[in-house]
């Protein structure tokens, strides 16, 4: 009887398998700071792992999923490179007041002292409040000891570089770069799975130093004066198109992941081998419709602002339908290179030792998407 039962448990997984895979909303975690909040709306990060809403794999977690999935959902390269472990999180920040300072170590030195992925990151501000403030870098070049004493005396402020954000602007965030925002900031960051956020910083006198991780960032801290990282090229649009009327921005483009804004004034329609990676599309402004073809129709997937939408590799082609006349995605791919990285283990916790994660205070084809992002 045991093993009836156990047969057709197999069966049924086996059917599961054979279902296509869909594009998929996860149930956003929270958790409240000092600073204000932060919403994971796609994470795979062990304390926070996200889960499917709608659809037949809902209430599964998104690490359960990649478990089961894996290649089918993020492509054979990524899956070869990282492992079951999804490679990004997208989180929104609401920063009411000043956050800690933090900084996070690249994915070699993550991997070799920590056993996780290191944690590029790209701020794009999706609302900016009078007296909002960036702190990106320094605004001058120091040594290592006067990082540590003005970090512990609470003068190191005066020498960080600040910038002014408003609606619209992005930021990437290079691993060793410190940084923190402050004062009436929405913010959506696209990231590295990884919780290394390491504290460096926290804007008052007489700090502790065991309650900051100077011990474990001080050796990977960029201490030279702050340069804004050059934009990548523009090879996804066409050159005679002025910037204003640009349909799609590149905005990073690292062996990390790919970020576009996508300004969806008309339906496009996409095909995913094109990119070799799943697609991840996050709603800054306005709301779209994916569409996806299927034998006597279409299935749709709404996309209000303020979500993200998972579109997996398996998926072979779709649509997305603005509803709104003013909508801005932000759609993101994973294209890493052809060998994993020595020191990347997919299959390591994303903490770093010793500290606290409980409170982290830390878009007719218009432009065809031959425009669709294929090198030129």
């Amino acid at each position: 009887m045991s093993d009836h039962f156990r047969c057709g448990g197999c069966m049924k997984k086996n059917m599961e398998e054979e279902k296509k895979l869909y594009p998929m909303h996860f149930e956003p975690v929270e958790a409240l700071h000092p600073w204000g909040k932060e919403r994971f709306l796609i994470a795979d990060l062990g304390r926070y792992d996200t889960a499917a809403k709608d659809g037949w794999l809902e209430g599964d977690s998104l690490s359960d999923i990649m478990e089961t999935y894996i290649d089918r959902m993020v492509g054979d390269n990524v899956y070869y490179y990282y492992g079951r472990q999804y490679p990004v999180a997208v989180r929104a920040l609401r920063v009411e007041e000043r956050m800690p300072l933090t900084v996070c170590p690249d994915d070699a030195l993550a991997g070799e002292r920590f056993d996780a992925l290191g944690k590029a990151k790209l701020w794009y501000i999706a609302g900016a409040e009078p007296g909002s403030r960036l702190y990106l870098g320094l605004n001058r070049s120091m040594t290592a000891a006067e990082f540590y004493n003005r970090s512990l005396d609470g003068s190191l402020a005066e020498c960080l570089h600040a910038v002014t954000p408003k609606r619209g602007d992005w930021y990437y965030i290079a691993p060793g770069t410190v940084h923190a925002a402050a004062n009436g900031l929405d913010i959506i960051e696209i990231s590295e799975a990884s919780m290394l956020d390491v504290t460096v910083f926290g804007w008052g006198a007489d700090a502790d130093p065991e309650d900051l991780g100077l011990g474990d960032a001080l050796d990977f801290i960029d201490l030279k004066a702050y340069v804004a990282p050059a934009a990548p090229q523009e090879n996804h649009t066409h050159a005679d198109i002025r910037p204003e009327d640009r349909l799609a921005d590149k905005l990073t483009d690292t062996e990390a992941f790919q970020v576009t804004r996508i300004r969806l004034t008309d339906p496009l329609h996409l095909y995913t081998e094109q990119f070799g990676s799943f697609l991840l599309y996050a709603c800054a402004e306005g709301e779209a419709s994916l569409q996806v073809p299927r034998a006597g129709g279409m299935d749709s997937y709404l996309l209000k602002k303020g979500e993200v939408l998972l579109v997996p590799a398996e998926t072979p082609d779709f649509f997305l339908v603005p509803r709104d006349r003013d909508t801005v995605l932000l759609e993101t791919a994973v294209r890493p290179s052809s060998a994993p990285d020595s020191y990347i283990d997919p299959a390591a916790e994303p903490y770093l030792e010793g500290e606290d994660y409980s409170v982290d205070e830390d878009l007719d084809d218009r432009i065809d998407y031959e425009l669709s992002h294929p090198e030129s």
